[in-house]
């Protein structure tokens, strides 16, 4: 009998670590759940008293031979780069 419970002590008690390990993984995620229901609430993204700003109309971006350079010491990535964006109009810079 003394050896038959020999053999299975280890077992519970591999049982009841990982009976503790899952009690305190679920604590430590009730703590958190808690504290982030006493956060305070973010403002609205937009408020009744905002204006309707649109898109700029009027106005250009101009780049007359830009030189673009990544870190001092480096070649340029770009050279005698020029360009005129219109007033109104956008512009999206990949790469």
């Amino acid at each position: 009998l003394a050896l038959t419970y020999a053999f299975l002590l280890p077992y519970y008690f591999l049982f009841f670590a990982f009976v503790f390990a899952v009690l305190n993984i679920s604590m430590t995620s009730l703590e958190r759940v808690l504290e982030c229901l006493q956060l305070p609430e973010e403002p609205a993204w937009h408020l009744s008293t905002d204006s309707e700003k649109v898109w700029p109309s009027a106005g250009t971006v101009e780049f007359n031979d830009a030189v673009l350079v990544y870190r001092p010491g480096l070649p340029p990535a770009l050279r005698g780069v020029t360009l005129t964006i219109p007033g109104g109009s956008r512009c999206g810079v990949v790469g």
